[in-house]
């Protein structure tokens, strides 16, 4: 998966070779992480918490929230 900006660069430059992707840029940025994703389909998938990078976790408060849980990046695809 590309960046954003790495998107609208490879789409602008399609563009201008009269190619037109069906993904425009914007839409590729509200989708490209999941965090944006969420609102859409959060009656259908797990609850989330967000943190900042470098935000301190409170396990204990966390547990407390959930029964099982994962720390995952932003982006979509599972890695393993």
């Amino acid at each position: 998966m590309m960046k954003s900006d790495q998107y609208e660069r490879f789409y602008n430059l399609l563009l201008d070779n009269n190619i037109r992707l069906v993904t425009e840029p914007e839409q590729y940025r509200l989708m490209h992480i999941f965090p944006n994703v969420y609102e859409c389909v959060k009656e259908d998938t797990a609850k989330m918490e967000l943190y900042s990078l470098y935000t301190q976790i409170d396990i204990e408060k966390l547990k407390k929230s959930f029964d099982r849980f994962m720390v995952k990046d932003y982006v979509k695809s599972v890695k393993g």
